[in-house]
């Protein structure tokens, strides 16, 4: 009970800080679960369009970026290491060593060249997303963003090599855009298989410390289970996660409903602060 109690009291700081409403339950068979209502739209699990709070919690427990918010700083993900160069002409170079036990759901590996294919998705005109200026420090982004996708200063050296050149220096880009929901990395062959791939059972992969399970059909709620196989999954401590999405009013009248700690919900600007079983929270239960 002194685990349970410890969660409840982080949960409530989450609440504070990243707009939900949270609860904890024991499972009869040892299962750690978080029950959390959100407000906000669920419409996508599509890094490159989610641009509500509640969309951007999903992608952040389904993929994992180049680099995590752990709740203090900025810790390794996917990229184990990384180095930074600056260049003669001004200009910024950043190469990111991937960890080789990276996985997709499927069981494939994470590669340099799912990044390079996610990245200059996410500024081509074509995919119309709604956080492409993300990438407006990287070289080459204007011509990139008006059509010519790679033109992006991006490349694979090798397949667990990811290289990034920035136009000029740009202090946030590690704790902000290589953390961030809208670049995390998706597989081509998945986002390529079929119209509506993020939202099919069929073509959906991810390669975060989450699945997602249940009815997927369900816009108002969302159940996550820990990948079991994840290279981080000793350190993620809730094993299920279930996630409700309501308006304001909605959220309000359903406390009491059996959750222990709770908030009023509101919006989420910051990535960094919506982890739920993984990202700072889950930082914080080691």
């Amino acid at each position: 009970m002194k685990r349970i109690y410890r969660l409840l009291a982080l949960l409530l700081a989450l609440c504070l800080t990243a707009g939900l409403l949270a609860g904890c339950d024991e499972d009869p068979n040892d299962e750690e679960k978080l029950s959390v209502v959100m407000t906000g739209l669920f419409n996508t699990m599509d890094p490159a369009l989610a641009a509500t709070a509640a969309e951007r919690t999903v992608v952040l427990h389904l993929f994992d970026n180049l680099l995590r918010w752990d709740g203090e700083k900025t810790v390794s993900a996917v990229a184990q290491s990384w180095q930074e160069t600056d260049n003669e002409d001004g200009t910024q170079t950043y190469t990111f060593h991937l960890r080789r036990d990276g996985k997709w759901s499927d069981g494939s590996d994470v590669t340099a060249a799912d990044f390079v294919y996610a990245w200059r998705r996410l500024v081509s005109p074509e995919t119309d997303s709604p956080e492409a200026e993300i990438l407006s420090m990287v070289a080459g982004y204007e011509d990139a963003h008006a059509g010519d996708p790679e033109a992006l200063g991006v490349y694979a050296e090798d397949e667990h090599t990811f290289v990034v050149t920035l136009s000029t220096m740009c202090p946030y880009f590690v704790a902000a855009v290589c953390t961030a929901a809208a670049t995390m990395p998706v597989q081509q062959k998945a986002v390529e298989g079929g119209e509506g791939w993020s939202a099919s059972r069929t073509w959906f992969v991810g390669n975060g410390p989450y699945r997602r399970t249940g009815d997927w059909s369900d816009s108002l709620f969302a159940t996550l289970v820990k990948q079991e196989d994840h290279y981080n999954a000793r350190q993620v401590r809730a094993d299920r996660i279930e996630i409700r999405f309501k308006s304001a009013a909605e959220a309000a009248s359903v406390i009491g409903e059996g959750l222990q700690a709770f908030c009023i919900p509101g919006s989420v600007a910051d990535d960094r602060k919506v982890g739920l079983g993984h990202g700072n929270l889950a930082a914080r239960l080691l």
